[in-house]
């Protein structure tokens, strides 16, 4: 298939003197050029987190290294992008976009992406150091004639659609990430019957994979490389999400529109505090309407065991 055109350009001043091996004289310049691009060459090195990824690049950049920092400007277009992230399940497709990269900024714009069912809409930018987002913004849009699906574990729970902000931070003083997700005006549809549930395939306890040793003592052989654990994070994690006005259906059951907010602060252990009001709604029980006059869910650091 035809995995498009990149040309690369490298440039930077040497000086031998009267030495065996040169020494680099000048900072590192380089040029790249993408003319339909295939990013499905680039699937191994996000095999990680993205279990399918394509599209056309194009695109014109110029990049640096002044004084051991990267520095990367220049402006490109996605086309026929692919994207599925496997741990939502979602899969989109026909993704259109534009970027530019500015000393220190990157700007994305024009976003347009379709799922399986439903599409979205995004302008994003982002603040660098180097190459390191320090704080990032990106307001997303779905429109109602285009719901997107709702799912936990590749299982559709409902539909959703409106408008949300979200906002990322990074303060190094304090070792904080900090995520800010706004429901400026959102709603969600949720079915009238509750989704079928996932079949959980975790080992089977009486099975063991491994063999025996001469001596006939059974040695167990992991199924799963094994690797290091990971360092536990010097930074922590702080997600607020504030609601404007989250509307919520169930079928003909319920109705109910909410607001407030809810901070989780996550590191060694998880702090949620804040509390999501119940506005207005309607409930129907055994074919009775009731109507919701005030409601409140208010969490003080355990996430299960909130006050109702």
């Amino acid at each position: 298939a035809d995995q498009g055109k990149t040309n690369i350009d490298v440039s930077t001043g040497f000086a031998w003197k009267d030495k065996l091996v040169p020494t680099v004289e000048q900072d590192l310049e380089g040029t790249v050029q993408a003319r339909g691009l295939r990013l499905g060459v680039l699937q191994p090195l996000v095999a990680g987190s993205l279990s399918e990824l394509d599209g056309k690049l194009d695109a014109d950049l110029r990049a640096s290294f002044e004084g051991g920092k990267p520095r990367v400007t220049g402006k490109g277009k996605l086309s026929d992008g692919v994207v599925q992230l496997p741990t939502i399940g979602q899969r989109f497709d026909d993704i259109d976009g534009e970027f530019v990269l500015e000393p220190g900024e990157l700007r994305i714009d024009k976003v347009h992406a379709r799922g399986v069912t439903g599409a979205f809409n995004l302008n994003a930018s982002a603040k660098l150091d180097g190459l390191t987002p320090v704080s990032a913004k990106a307001d997303v849009k779905i429109n109602e004639d285009a719901k997107l699906p709702l799912t936990i574990e590749g299982e559709a729970v409902g539909d959703a659609w409106g408008t949300l902000e979200t906002t990322y931070t990074q303060d190094e003083l304090t070792k904080t990430n900090t995520i800010r997700v706004n429901l400026e005006r959102f709603y969600v549809q949720l079915p009238n019957a509750p989704p079928g549930s996932i079949q959980a395939l975790q080992p089977a306890a009486d099975v063991r994979v491994g063999f025996r040793r001469r001596d006939r003592e059974f040695v167990v052989v992991p199924l799963q490389p094994i690797k290091e654990p990971s360092p536990p994070s010097e930074y922590k994690t702080v997600i607020q999400v504030d609601v404007n006005s989250l509307w919520v259906e169930k079928g003909q059951q319920a109705e109910v529109t909410l607001g407030g907010g809810i901070k989780a602060t996550v590191g060694d252990t998880t702090n949620v505090e804040g509390t999501i009001e119940t506005r207005r709604g309607k409930l129907d029980v055994s074919g009775k309407t009731f109507d919701i006059e005030r409601g409140a869910v208010t969490f003080t650091g355990d996430a299960s065991n909130p006050t109702i």
